[in-house]
C-alpha cells in the first residue's frame, strides 16, 4: 500500500531538476528561489494541506513536506533545505491547527504519510473577492 502511495505522490511532484529550493521562512510565507530566477513566495494563506513523508525510497531523502496549494499545485521541502528546522517549528504559528513537529515526526517513523495540516472549510479563502 505504501509503495503504491509513494509512487503516486512522486509522480505528481514536479521534476527536481531545475526545481525551486526553499531559502527562507517568514511571516509572509515560504520563500523559494529557482536556479535561474527571481525569488517566489508561497503565502501562508494559500496553503491548503501539508503532508509529511519519510522513507528511504523517496528521492534519496529521508523526510519531506508536500505542501498542497489552494487552487491546485504542490511544493515540496526536503529536510536538507535551508530553513527546514524553522519551517517545522513555525507551522503551528502560521497555520492555525497545524500539528506540532514533535508529534508528527514520531509518526513519520512508521513510513506512512502523516497529515500535518488541512485548511478547515471555515478558513477564509485568499481568492475570495469582497
Amino acid at each position: 500500500m505504501f509503495n503504491w502511495l509513494s509512487r503516486r505522490i512522486i509522480a505528481r511532484l514536479p521534476s527536481r531538476r531545475g526545481a525551486a529550493a526553499m531559502t527562507d521562512v517568514s511571516a509572509r510565507g515560504l520563500h523559494f528561489r529557482p536556479p535561474n530566477g527571481q525569488e517566489q513566495t508561497i503565502r501562508w494563506d494559500s496553503i491548503e494541506r501539508v503532508v509529511a513523508i519519510a522513507s528511504a525510497e523517496l528521492v534519496g531523502e529521508t523526510a519531506m513536506l508536500v505542501i498542497g496549494l489552494i487552487g491546485g499545485g504542490t511544493a515540496t521541502v526536503t529536510a536538507i533545505a535551508p530553513g527546514w528546522g524553522q519551517l517545522i517549528a513555525d507551522l503551528p504559528r502560521f497555520l492555525p491547527g497545524a500539528r506540532p513537529a514533535d508529534l508528527w515526526r514520531l509518526e513519520m517513523l512508521d513510513g506512512k504519510p502523516v497529515e500535518v495540516y488541512r485548511r478547515s472549510r471555515n478558513s477564509p479563502n485568499p481568492d475570495a473577492r469582497e
